[in-house]
């Protein structure tokens, strides 16, 4: 449905129960330091299975079963990735072995799959600097995947109802969320463990030009479509603080200001512009107290001391 509507998906999975799962039945302990899995050469290699050869394939499938036309990437064929090192509290560096951070996405082969309407699924692994397989946190790679496709919209599907003020609770899910209120929800510890690396991601993303960001419950029939073409949406929105408009004390100081905002720097002549506006608009013609209208190519501000719009 989504590509009837000219809508390209494309799909970055994690597995990170899976791989747990793995861990456990090869003798090994999984451990998390700041949401992010420590991975030491032995849990690599598992990783590197579980992702890349078991639930990539899997996916696909799934996608070609319902219809779809999908194709699998290991992502040490799209990620490219250094290091990542954690701090503490004191600001000391944690190492927790071969985790990556992604710092370039080949985007070339999936802009190709893209434009034979087929979906791109890749697997968060990347490789490194030094040749070597690392595990990556895969919202992280999603959200540098969207950013180097210049996507419109990110969507991360887990399986809980969205940012939630109680994570025992689904009706504290937050709906919509700015910005400016993350370090505030992260010192309260709403956005703690394996939300800080979600919700980082998102910022990262919303700051590099994605336009809005969303956290869905992928248990819920239909969740993208419902948060994609519903007003109200599912889960929780996250997107940029709006600026607050700065109202001048008369209409031609407004709208110089207001096309200050857009580059153009103009003098309005107070006389001229009160004659103008006594020719082209009368009280009658417009419920508001002042109009104001200029043009300039294609571009047309209107303002009053109750309404703001630009087209």
């Amino acid at each position: 449905f989504l590509e009837a509507v000219e809508i390209n998906p494309v799909v970055v999975h994690g597995g990170g129960k899976a791989i747990t799962r793995a861990m456990e039945a090869a003798g090994l302990k999984a451990q998390f330091i700041q949401g992010q899995r420590v991975t030491d050469a032995a849990t690599v290699g598992v990783v590197d299975q579980v992702l890349s050869r078991e639930i990539n394939p899997e996916v696909v499938q799934t996608l070609q079963s319902l219809g779809g036309a999908a194709r699998g990437f290991a992502g040490t064929d799209i990620f490219t990735c250094r290091k990542l090192w954690l701090r503490d509290a004191a600001g000391a560096p944690v190492d927790i072995g071969y985790v990556g951070e992604v710092t370039a996405v080949n985007t070339a082969p999936l802009l190709d799959c893209i434009r034979q309407g087929i979906t791109p699924v890749i697997s968060p692994t990347a490789r490194g600097e030094d040749g070597h397989v690392y595990n990556c946190n895969a919202d992280v790679a999603a959200a540098m995947a969207a950013i180097a496709l210049k996507a419109r919209r990110l969507v991360f599907m887990s399986d809980v109802p969205g940012l939630m003020r109680d994570p025992k609770d689904p009706a504290t899910v937050i709906p919509h969320l700015s910005v400016s209120e993350v370090p505030g929800l992260k010192a309260t510890g709403v956005v703690d463990k394996g939300m800080i690396p979600k919700v980082d991601s998102a910022v990262a993303a919303l700051r590099s030009g994605v336009e809005k960001v969303s956290f869905v419950d992928g248990r819920v029939p239909h969740s993208v479509l419902l948060e994609i073409f519903t007003d109200a949406g599912v889960g929780t929105e996250v997107v940029l603080d709006v600026p607050p408009i700065a109202y001048a004390t008369n209409s031609q100081d407004f709208i110089a200001a207001s096309l200050a905002e857009v580059g153009l720097q103009v003098t309005i002549n107070p006389i001229e512009w009160a004659e103008w506006l006594d020719r082209v608009f009368t009280q009658a013609d417009y419920d508001m107290t002042v109009v104001c209208h200029v043009e300039r190519n294609d571009m047309a501000i209107y303002a009053n001391p109750d309404y703001y719009f630009r087209y």
